[in-house]
């Protein structure tokens, strides 16, 4: 069985849609080729905090993913499990460095 652990994120701001409750908050991380991925999900996904949008920014957040496969360097990671995100491209699967893994 594959274990979910938490990906670090930089939450660099919060998104206020009417159509959401609670409000959302965009995050980036960067994956072992420094390419810059953003995802926006409801705040509680991200963030334990509550943060909205007179809250300083950026902060760490962490986001749930599925490790499929580690080495030495970095790990393979599905966002797309448990919380069906993924990046604003689509993508979900992403090599991370070893230290954005907790």
């Amino acid at each position: 069985m594959k274990s979910i652990k938490n990906l670090t994120v930089s939450i660099i701001c919060y998104e206020n849609n009417e159509q959401v409750y609670p409000g959302s908050l965009k995050c980036s991380f960067s994956d072992i080729n420094n390419t810059i991925h953003y995802i926006t999900d409801k705040g509680p996904v991200i963030s334990d905090k509550n943060l909205n949008e007179t809250s300083k920014y950026p902060q760490m957040g962490f986001v749930k993913c599925q490790i499929i496969e580690t080495n030495s360097i970095y790990s393979v990671i599905d966002i797309s499990n448990p919380w069906s995100l993924e990046d604003e491209n689509g993508e979900t699967i992403f090599k991370v460095s070893l230290d954005h893994i907790h």
